[in-house]
């Protein structure tokens, strides 16, 4: 396998986990939005510090 079709493969499988992982965040809580959903999924990899600082969004205080 060449470079560029291992770095396709590792973009292709790396989405597929993001959307897994979406999936399992809104099964988890219903009825957010499309950013809350796409803040929890950065919460999964990002300080909570971070979170907080770079978007204003406070995991604990979102509470559902």
């Amino acid at each position: 396998m060449s470079p560029a079709q291992k770095f396709a493969l590792v973009g292709s499988l790396t989405k597929n986990v993001r959307q897994l992982a979406l999936v399992g965040i809104r099964s988890r809580h219903p009825g957010i939005d499309q950013r809350e959903a796409m803040l929890r999924l950065a919460a999964m990899s990002v300080d909570h510090a971070t979170l907080v600082k770079a978007f204003g969004w406070n995991p604990e205080r979102a509470g559902r």
